[in-house]
């Protein structure tokens, strides 16, 4: 068991350094034609989701939205079991509340930023 929780730990710390490492490329590279708005939640105009900025945009929206929420929704099941065998819970239950965490900051640093490209224009 204790194999299973360094892995499932290690899994959900690459899937938080990964949406970390690339939220800040998103926002950078998802511009407008001009360069001088920032565009999230759609691809850039003119391009596609197989272009470089759509995969980096969906990569991070599938991130927060579907891969984040089911670590937790893992690591809360996994707190459920050891507690249920009378073991130690509380790891695995931070580590949902982590994954949620994350998956909470990716949302609003988008949204911040599409506020913020809004005020801009």
């Amino acid at each position: 068991m204790r194999i299973l929780l360094r892995r499932l730990g290690a899994a959900c710390g690459i899937a938080c350094l990964l949406g970390l490492t690339l939220f800040p490329v998103v926002t950078v590279s998802q511009t407008a034609s001009d360069g001088s708005v920032r565009v999230l939640n759609r691809a850039v105009q003119g391009g596609t989701a197989a272009e470089p900025e759509g995969v980096l945009l969906n990569a991070v929206n599938y991130l927060a939205n579907v891969i984040a929420p089911i670590c937790a929704g893992g690591a809360f099941a996994f707190a459920i079991f050891q507690g249920w065998q009378g073991r130690g819970y509380a790891r695995p239950a931070i580590a949902g509340v982590l994954m949620l965490t994350v998956s909470g900051l990716l949302r609003l640093v988008e949204q911040w930023v599409s506020t913020a490209a809004v005020a801009a224009s």
